[in-house]
């Protein structure tokens, strides 16, 4: 009875070490983007670098984004990243969940650029390198709009 309990403890600390490493993993990609200096940053190349930083994300394969530039309001500019699953039956997908994205370049010319991110529908301001990202926030919002669009049917 007593080598049960060890061989379910040793599962656990397993896979409690493999969640540990997968999100280092994780992590460690998020913190390889490099984001321009203020000096060398433009429209474009914010657009680049957080693309850079979205393919950084361990997400599933299916999933597809677009960026756009929304605007610059003194200096903080923003991008809009818009996410769906397109499937071959469904190539036009019923919802979206975006994830806006500020990068500001106040400050000397020789610091980089601060960024920050909401994803749509979240009160939580998050920082690249502080926050590991999670695929799940996308599902939930989609999941969430799926619902709304279904309760309201006549």
């Amino acid at each position: 009875m007593a080598t049960d309990y060890r061989d379910d403890a040793r599962e656990l600390v397993q896979s409690l070490l493999l969640s540990v490493i997968q999100k280092a993993i994780v992590e460690e990609g998020e913190n390889q983007t490099q984001w321009p200096s203020i000096n060398e940053f433009n429209q474009k190349s914010g657009e680049l670098a957080v693309e850079t930083y979205i393919e950084s994300w361990r997400l599933d394969e299916s999933w597809r984004y677009c960026i756009d530039y929304l605007n610059k309001d003194g200096h903080l500019y923003c991008y809009r990243a818009t996410f769906s699953q397109p499937t071959r039956r469904k190539p036009v997908p019923r919802a979206t969940a975006s994830i806006y994205f500020y990068l500001s370049d106040e400050g000397n010319n020789d610091q980089k650029v601060t960024v920050y991110y909401i994803v749509e529908g979240h009160r939580v301001v998050l920082r690249p390198g502080r926050e590991v990202f999670q695929e799940i926030w996308l599902k939930n919002v989609i999941s969430h709009k799926l619902a709304i669009a279904e309760s309201c049917k006549i």
